[in-house]
């Protein structure tokens, strides 16, 4: 159990280089757990198994891991998450149904992209 809501925590949010960065924009929060609420439902499980790979980074973390300048991930408005026995495919595909015109959505190889922005665009990146 987390401390912001049922499937994440703070700690979860932390950027990883361990500067102490974990900011979490609410919205992304509300998103992220409305997606695991639908999964659980849909598996037919009380919680899913939620994987972030990044969310909070400074700006020195970002710039080390190849992020843009300005990434919204410096800004904790942008996560990249996975969700067990969901294919990364079907996680996108639920989140530009869901979100369409309204966030940001990218597929990558081993995670899905949120950005809670108004400059919403969807794309696949094969890396």
């Amino acid at each position: 159990m987390g401390d912001l809501t049922k499937n994440l925590s703070r700690k979860e949010c932390a950027c990883q280089c361990g500067c102490g960065l974990d900011t979490a924009d609410f919205e992304l929060v509300k998103v992220i757990q409305e997606t695991c609420d639908h999964f659980a439902e849909l598996l037919k499980i009380d919680k899913v198994f939620l994987q972030i790979n990044s969310w909070s980074r400074c700006a020195k973390h970002n710039k080390s891991v190849g992020g843009v300048p300005m990434s919204l991930h410096t800004l904790g408005k942008a996560a990249d998450i996975r969700i067990k026995d969901v294919p990364d495919k079907v996680l996108y595909d639920y989140l530009v149904t869901k979100y369409s015109n309204k966030y940001e959505i990218g597929l990558y190889i081993g995670r899905v992209h949120v950005g809670v922005t108004p400059r919403y665009h969807h794309y696949y990146v094969n890396k």
